[in-house]
C-alpha cells in the first residue's frame, strides 16, 4: 500500500521524455501516466495507467506534468483542466524539446 503522504504526480504523454520522468519519480512518489497511445503505457513500471479523464480526476494529481509534443501542450491543458482539482500544480517540459524555435 502506498504512502498517504507521497505527493501524486500525473504525466501526460508517454514518449522519450515522459517516459523517462515516470521512470525518474514512480519510486518516491505516486505516479500516473495518460497517454492517447496505450501501447506507450504498456511497459510502464509501478506507475498507473489512465486512459481516460475520469480517472485522472479521480486520482485528483497534486501536479501533472505535460510531456505532449509542442503542437498538444495547449490542447491538452485544455482537455484535462475540467478534471483537476483547484490545487493542481501544472508543469510543461515544452521548452526543453526540439522545434520549439521553429514554432515562434
Amino acid at each position: 500500500m502506498k504512502s498517504p503522504d507521497k505527493m501524486k504526480i500525473l504525466v501526460i504523454g508517454a514518449g522519450k521524455m515522459g517516459t523517462w520522468l515516470i521512470e525518474s519519480l514512480c519510486l518516491d512518489y505516486e505516479v500516473a501516466a495518460f497517454d492517447a497511445d496505450l501501447n506507450r503505457l504498456k511497459y510502464l513500471f509501478n506507475t498507473q495507467k489512465f486512459v481516460s479523464y475520469d480517472e485522472i480526476a479521480e486520482f485528483s494529481p497534486d501536479m501533472i506534468i505535460n510531456a505532449v509534443n509542442l503542437e498538444r501542450t495547449i490542447p491538452v491543458f485544455n482537455e484535462i483542466m475540467p478534471f483537476l482539482n483547484d490545487q493542481c500544480i501544472l508543469v510543461d517540459i515544452t521548452s526543453v524539446k526540439n522545434g520549439l524555435r521553429n514554432s515562434i
